[in-house]
């Protein structure tokens, strides 16, 4: 029989489904999703899936989000998604919208010209909604449970930690948590900060058989320690990156590095978000020295900040060098990093991310800050360039320039950058055959081996 999970998450999958794509793949051949489905967001989340599914398993997905609910089965059907429609946070929503509707709101001093730059408590805290979800969506996942009977429920992010774990307690079968990183580490040695998020706590806190964490820099294990979780039962673990896909969009664009006479093509992708700290390439870039050769910028991705970040590229006079991408599919994101010579990297809380890591295997120099674990991965003048954040506009732009001056620095920094992440960085399948051992394990009634690390490979 078939091993089954139940995965509950507020997070969708976010594929995009086109042409007949959606019809699966060959027979015999059960774990590879479509390649036109390859295409874009949340990449972990997809590989995860994805991963259970290659070593055989039988996968329920159980979302409230639709972003793409066109999309609901993946992996020649292993992979099935339930989209469903929660009316007690709907109800939320629409009280929400009525309250804002009718309460006048205050003003606030910030000065929409200008890209916010903090990001504050409430802006990543919404209890109402979060017990909406622990309520509903729990009634809903166990009424699954019972009929499809699953032998491992799956809490995907914040939201479906708590659930997971209680389904898993209620019915006396494993429970794994899984984080995509934190965005609580830089108020980690703060006690009254970590109490106003308390819904992220409770979700860390909730008692998992296995709590995955992502080692992203964002500081995941040093809050789980502070939350008191027992460090035996929790894995802090790199994501993996599909190499195969960055190979290939080498291939497809074909583009030698920048020669004399050329523009050195500088490159960042993100959500334009606060934390993300696009503002900073622009002041950056807006400080290198005119005789430098000619560059671009292009940035990738979209978000609240990209009006404010327009505005502030058109007043720092870039408009000529910085385009504005849009939102891109992940493939499209690609072939920009393809045809690029330079990675920037320039985030507040962490840098140690899926685009620095898919910028080494293509052997692009990457530009980024030393922060939030980056020199993990990033060895300065080796295989990449590290800024102190507090020396970005000033070392930070002399370090630039030389990049964009120097052909041979970029290409040494580059070779340098694809020989550590062959070496260094795993394969989404290596990360994942590395969760599957230890979930089995559980199933198994084999107690999880002591240690954040356990089971690396």
């Amino acid at each position: 029989m078939n091993r089954r999970i139940l995965f509950v998450t507020d997070l969708d999958v976010w594929m995009f489904q086109e042409g007949s794509a959606a019809a699966g793949t060959d027979p015999g051949t059960p774990a590879q999703a479509p390649r036109s489905l390859q295409t874009a967001g949340n990449q972990s989340l997809y590989n995860t899936l994805l991963g259970y599914a290659r070593a055989g398993w039988d996968i329920e997905v159980l979302t409230a989000k639709s972003l793409h609910a066109g999309t609901d089965t993946l992996a020649d059907g292993r992979i099935r998604i339930r989209r469903v429609d929660l009316a007690l946070q709907s109800t939320v929503r629409v009280a929400r919208r009525l309250r804002n509707a009718l309460v006048p709101a205050r003003a606030t001093p910030k000065v929409p010209e200008q890209p916010a730059t903090t990001l504050g408590l409430g802006d990543i805290e919404n209890p109402q909604r979060w017990l909406v979800f622990q309520a509903e969506m729990f009634a809903r996942a166990l009424a699954e449970c019972l009929v499809r009977r699953p032998d491992v429920v799956y809490g995907y992010e914040v939201y479906g930690a708590p659930v997971a774990v209680a389904l898993g307690r209620l019915l006396g079968i494993p429970s794994v948590t899984r984080f995509q990183g934190t965005l609580l580490g830089q108020w980690a040695d703060h006690p009254a900060s970590m109490r106003r998020v308390w819904t992220h706590c409770a979700a860390m806190r909730a008692q998992a058989d296995l709590v995955i964490m992502a080692d992203d820099g964002t500081l995941g294990d040093v809050v789980l320690q502070r939350l008191g979780v027992d460090p035996g039962r929790v894995r802090f673990w790199m994501n993996g990156v599909v190499k195969e896909d960055v190979l290939a969009a080498l291939a497809r664009v074909d583009r030698p590095a920048a020669g004399p006479g050329e523009p050195v093509r500088l490159f960042t992708a993100s959500r334009l978000v606060q934390w993300k700290r696009v503002d900073r390439a622009l002041d950056l870039l807006a400080r290198l020295p005119a005789d430098l050769p000619p560059w671009s910028m292009v940035i990738g991705g979209d978000g609240p900040e990209r009006e404010a970040l327009g505005r502030k590229a058109d007043a720092l006079g870039l408009a000529v060098r910085v385009r504005f991408a849009g939102s891109l599919g992940h493939d499209a994101a690609l072939d920009e990093l393809a045809r690029s010579d330079v990675y920037l990297a320039l985030n507040d809380i962490s840098n140690l991310s899926n685009g620095v890591i898919e910028a080494m295997v293509a052997g692009r120099a990457v530009f980024t800050l030393d922060n939030g674990g980056t020199h993990h991965l990033v060895r300065d003048g080796v295989n990449g360039v590290l800024v102190p954040p507090d020396r970005l506009l000033d070392d930070g732009v002399l370090a630039l320039a030389s990049l964009i001056a120097d052909p041979g620095r970029r290409a040494r920094i580059g070779r340098a950058a694809r020989a550590h992440a062959r070496d260094h960085v795993s394969t989404w399948e290596q990360r994942m055959d590395r969760e599957v051992r230890e979930v089995s394990a559980l199933m198994r009634g084999t107690p999880p081996r002591t240690g954040i690390h356990a089971g690396e490979v």
